[in-house]
């Protein structure tokens, strides 16, 4: 039989109600425990791992401790350099934030000099803005940006462009561990820019850039991430430019450089593209790097006459190749006013059927159909002219454009040429064009191509799909006439599924 007594028919159990008094006993002490700590407890703990380990559960945890005596066990952590143990204490308390901002709120006007107590102060609020909580940061974004705003202001306060390496090093050294440079998000950019076009910690600094300027941060905005890719290029060049050649440019710097689209690093890659005594591979890195530094030199008025005047070598070179490189670089990134200097490359002096990595009519079409009619839209009636020009290469171009643009405007031009042009010999700009009659009535046949595969479309005997691929094809085309023309085209209207149907080309016409 159990052992208990009934009373006024209740049952009464003596081992239940002495487990209840023990709890309630128990957090009587704990309540109480916590409420006696005082300041001698927490300088005693915070001597060693253990110790802290108490402050964690007994104050931080602990709800019935005041947040005044959680930010006095703060504090006496920061005062004793411990700052390292706050993301843990703040994070245990159940008032963390509030107890972190108080924190901030009285510290902050610490930060000032070169003082013991100013590096203390950058140590903690570093480590308070690189807590993280989920996805995110621990502090509200607001709070945490204005502390890494005021942390960079202060570290590198005086410090510019036209510092001295000692004086960046002393400064650095006294205010702020390079290491924490990367935790100060957009506003530490400028200062590690002035780092790496003195050479100090370089691979730590275009890191921290890299990661910036490529983040998916939706707190780092895109004007933020442009900014810093210009700031990896600028002070890479100037880096380069600092060690006058004792600094060879390396592949990932080249690489960088691409990326970051620095006017400034134009004129750098376009010599190193130019040194025939460098490697190949790096070569092709530096042009690559070069056209996409071109959007920024050939637009700004500060780089422009220097970037023409590095970038002339290919525009008038022996390359074909190079020529079309730069012709496009000129289009693409100066417009119409482009288009007028490029146009001086396109002369009589070099046989633009010699390309090498490219086929001219390929390279002609595209010039046509992306550069010019994107970017230098101005200069068509001015293209259009030049069907008539002496200068088979330039007459070549304005007939390719001609059928690319479908301007039936110039047909009565291509009908003169068609006439007359059997003597016109186009073999410096193609290899299986032989004159200009030819690739005239290839301009005027492909209109009526494009026509009709415009009316097939209209009529939805074809899906605008296949009729763009088919127009494609039509524009691309430039060595058949006639019914061998049509023929292709046709076959290509009569194809099924993805892609386009390609034929047998018929050869010189």
């Amino acid at each position: 039989m159990a052992n208990h007594t009934t009373y006024k028919n209740k049952t009464f159990r003596p081992f239940g109600s002495a487990l209840l008094i023990i709890v309630m006993l128990a957090s009587l002490i704990f309540i109480g425990c916590g409420s006696s700590v005082d300041e001698s407890d927490l300088r005693r703990w915070t001597k060693n791992a253990a110790g802290l380990d108490q402050v964690e559960r007994k104050v931080m945890r602990n709800p019935s401790v005041s947040p005044a005596k959680r930010l006095q066990a703060l504090e006496i952590m920061v005062e004793k350099g411990l700052t390292f143990e706050l993301p843990r204490m703040v994070d245990a308390a159940p008032d963390g934030i509030e107890i972190a901002k108080r924190l901030i709120e009285k510290i902050r006007p610490r930060l000032k000099g070169a003082s013991d107590e100013a590096a203390v102060t950058r140590d903690t609020l570093v480590q308070l803005v690189s807590i993280r909580k989920g996805r995110g940061f621990f502090l509200p974004p607001d709070l945490r940006s204005s502390i890494q705003k005021e942390i960079a202001t202060w570290a590198f306060a005086g410090l510019d462009q036209n510092s001295t390496q000692k004086q960046i090093q002393t400064q650095i050294e006294r205010r702020i561990k390079k290491s924490q440079i990367s935790e100060l998000g957009i506003h530490g950019v400028d200062g590690a820019g002035l780092l790496i076009q003195h050479g100090f910690d370089l691979k730590l600094m275009k890191t921290y850039l890299i990661r910036i300027a490529l983040s998916s941060d939706s707190d780092i905005d895109e004007k933020s991430k442009a900014h810093a890719k210009a700031v990896l290029g600028n002070s890479l060049v100037s880096l380069h430019l600092k060690q006058k050649g004792d600094w060879p440019w390396n592949e990932e710097e080249l690489r960088l450089m691409e990326a970051s689209g620095a006017g400034r690093g134009f004129v750098p890659m376009m010599k190193i593209y130019l040194d025939p005594d460098k490697d190949p591979s790096l070569r092709l890195h530096a042009l690559n790097a070069a056209t996409s530094c071109a959007s920024s030199a050939l637009t700004d008025r500060k780089l422009v006459e220097d970037a023409l005047i590095a970038l002339n070598p290919i525009l008038t070179g022996d390359s074909i190749d190079d020529r079309w490189t730069a012709i496009r670089m000129l289009v693409n990134n100066m417009g119409d006013a482009g288009f007028d200097l490029a146009l001086e490359a396109l002369g009589p002096d070099i046989n633009f059927a010699d390309a090498e990595e490219r086929s001219t009519d390929m390279t002609m079409v595209e010039f046509c159909a992306d550069n010019l009619h994107n970017k230098a839209k101005d200069s068509k009636d001015k293209v259009l002219k030049l069907i008539s020009s002496r200068v088979p290469v330039q007459m070549a171009l304005g007939i390719v454009c001609s059928k690319v643009w479908n301007s039936t405007s110039a047909t009565r031009s291509l009908k003169n040429v068609v006439r007359k042009g059997r003597r016109r010999s186009l073999a410096t700009v193609f290899d299986k064009v032989s004159n200009a009659s030819a690739l005239a009535q290839n301009a005027l046949d492909g209109m009526e191509l494009l026509a009709l595969i415009d009316q097939q479309k209209k009529s939805k005997k074809i899906t605008p799909e296949r009729a763009a691929e088919c127009e494609i094809r039509v524009k691309e085309i430039l060595t058949q006439t006639g019914d061998a023309y049509r023929q292709t085209i046709q076959a290509c209207l009569r194809a099924k599924g993805p892609g386009s149907t390609k034929t047998k080309d018929e050869g010189r016409n």
